[in-house]
């Protein structure tokens, strides 16, 4: 029995040694979860106070607030005491209030939400516009929302001073697209119709495309007599500034040949030159600017289609039917401008022509022939433009028209348009 004894109190004494030691260990481990649990505890107290937004976390069940940031306090001007003895109910006004618990409620089971239409509401009633995130986790035991607001009254200040520019540059350039469609409906009330151009030939078409609304391309008619005169110009630019010297050019015209009489097509030109130079002399004596426009001018006697070209720096086209086949003529104009240059200014020329029945005649700027596109995104040219001519002349002028319209458009693709475009056909 002794024996046995002994080995019942070793047995209980190993017992009471391990016994001692797991209490111990439990222990420091207790110490050591206690010590991170206030660890983490403190983190995620300075991660809410060192936010720069505003940081409510919020109680899912009741909306309490269980904690909460400086930067909130002093959004909201309550102090954080205050702050915590709230719901975020009491942070809007009665209106938001089902808003607030949807959004709550959404936040929870989306895991976060974003929105920026429900405002809070400060401790002296002023309403403060917000933008807020939220994301879900546990305060303690209970289900929490943390709520991260974002003043916003300032940007959306902003965002109302650029409405306001926005709205004002709109109208603004309304009441200029308005101004210019308006120019638009002069401009082409100044321009000789189709009817009118077939009234005194066989027949006629004009392709008009003007690049923007108004433009720098004319074309303009006049008969003194049995002689018929057909100006299609081409003004330095387009757009406004364009525009503009049209109308210079088309008053011009009127005043040299209708009221002046004179009908020579050189000396038409002449006194279209000086006319120009007249009207775009600069701020200071002896200054000019250098602005102007190339022309085509073809006057043609209706009894006997005698026909008088001069042109700067553009041409005369006739397309001549030969049997089966259509032949090409060119006249070319001076390589003078219509407008300043330096020196002694040349006199243009004035070319005679004998006009069969069934010529046709095409004057017109080079808008077309500059225009990019095709499938190597290069210019229609000068030997393009007039090969498309040669291919259509043999339909009648409304279906030369159509065509040669189309092939604008198919060369073009989505090219942008650089250049008014304006071709007039004439049937003798």
């Amino acid at each position: 029995m002794g024996a046995e004894t002994g080995l019942i109190w070793i047995v209980l004494s190993v017992v009471l040694l391990l016994s001692t030691v797991g209490l111990g260990f439990a222990y420091r481990r207790a110490q050591e979860t206690t010590a991170t649990l206030t660890n983490d505890l403190s983190a995620y107290a300075q991660v809410i106070e060192g936010s720069n937004d505003a940081v409510l976390v919020i109680d899912f069940v009741d909306g309490r607030i269980l904690r909460t940031n400086t930067r909130a306090a002093g959004l909201l001007g309550h102090t954080k005491e205050r702050l915590l003895a709230l719901t975020v109910f009491d942070l809007h006004a009665p209106e938001h209030l089902a808003q607030s618990a949807m959004r709550i409620a959404d936040a929870w089971e989306k895991k976060g939400t974003v929105y920026s239409d429900i405002p809070f509401r400060s401790a002296t009633g002023d309403t403060i516009a917000v933008e807020c995130s939220t994301t879900v986790t546990y305060h303690g035991e209970r289900p929490a929302v943390v709520l991260f607001a974002r003043d916003i009254r300032e940007r959306l200040q902003l965002q109302r001073a650029v409405e306001e520019q926005q709205h004002l540059v709109r109208s603004k350039s309304d009441e200029v697209l308005a101004s210019l469609r308006y120019a638009s409906t002069i401009q082409y009330a100044l321009l000789p119709t189709e009817n009118a151009l077939r009234s005194l030939f066989s027949d006629a078409f004009v392709l008009f495309k003007p690049r923007d609304i108004v433009s720098g391309d004319f074309h303009w008619t006049a008969r003194v007599g049995d002689t018929v005169l057909v100006a299609v110009a081409d003004c330095t630019g387009h757009g406004v500034p364009g525009a503009f010297l049209s109308v210079i050019g088309n008053s011009l015209l009127r005043s040299i040949v209708l009221e002046q009489g004179i009908t020579d097509p050189a000396s038409v030109l002449g006194r279209l030159r000086e006319g120009i130079v007249q009207a775009l002399r600069g701020p200071e004596q002896g200054t000019h600017l250098r602005d102007g426009m190339d022309i085509a001018l073809v006057a043609v006697d209706l009894r006997t289609r005698a026909a008088r070209f001069a042109g700067a720096m553009n041409p005369l086209y006739v397309i001549r039917r030969v049997g089966d086949a259509q032949e090409p003529i060119e006249t070319k104009g001076d390589r003078l401008p219509i407008g300043f240059i330096d020196g002694m200014a040349k006199a243009f020329t004035t070319h005679s022509m004998q006009l069969l029945p069934g010529d046709n005649l095409y004057m017109f700027s080079d808008g077309f022939a500059d225009q990019f596109g095709g499938a190597e995104g290069k210019k229609i040219k000068p030997v393009g433009f007039k090969r498309l001519l040669l291919e259509t002349s043999n339909h009648d002028m409304a279906q030369q028209r159509s065509a040669l319209d189309k092939a604008f458009s198919d060369w073009k693709i989505d090219h942008d348009q650089v250049d008014d475009v304006l071709l007039v056909g004439l049937q003798v």
